[in-house]
């Protein structure tokens, strides 16, 4: 059994998510999970130009198609218009969507963007549809370092999404 370092209060803790003990009662354990992020790149920029995936969870049961992906879509859409980021591209797949985002440099980061759409979809979708949906705690992203990259390899990628049924580009 792995032995963890036990703390008598919050404050003695080094990292700043921690967990009370389920059997000790004042005592915490602290939360070690590594950042997924690049340490040197300003998610919150107008020059972070960031690809973007998120999941549903496996054993969720439900797939973003028909009536649902369209509430999605609709939903999504009105989100990226009230948050004002630059999104150049989507695409809604049945257990997962992608994105082409760039933060509108407000202060919200890319993963503060990812967690709000995994929010509304799921608020829209349980009001509209009366199923809860269940995304995965985490999201992939990939930095685009060359614009004009991806600027080029966007007429491709918008060419194979429209070719994958059930797809909304």
């Amino acid at each position: 059994m792995k032995k963890y370092r036990e703390y008598s209060s919050p404050d003695e803790v080094e990292t700043t998510q921690f967990t009370a003990h389920p059997n000790r009662v004042n005592t915490f354990l602290p939360i070690h999970r590594r950042s997924l992020r690049l340490p040197d790149v300003d998610y919150a920029s107008r020059e972070c130009l960031c690809f973007a995936t998120f999941n549903l969870h496996p054993r969720c049961g439900i797939s973003l198609e028909n009536e649902i992906a369209q509430t999605a879509w609709r939903t999504l859409n009105l989100e990226i218009e009230k948050t004002k980021c630059d999104v150049l591209a989507i695409c809604l797949m049945p257990d997962h969507v992608h994105l082409l985002i760039s933060p509108s440099g407000n202060g919200k980061t890319v993963s503060d963007l990812i967690c709000r759409f995994k929010s509304v979809i799921y608020q829209a979708v349980q009001r509209e549809h009366d199923l809860h949906l269940k995304w995965q705690t985490s999201f992939y992203d990939h930095i685009v370092r060359n614009k004009k990259i991806a600027t080029l390899k966007l007429n491709s990628l918008a060419a194979i999404f429209s070719a994958i049924p059930n797809a909304l580009v």
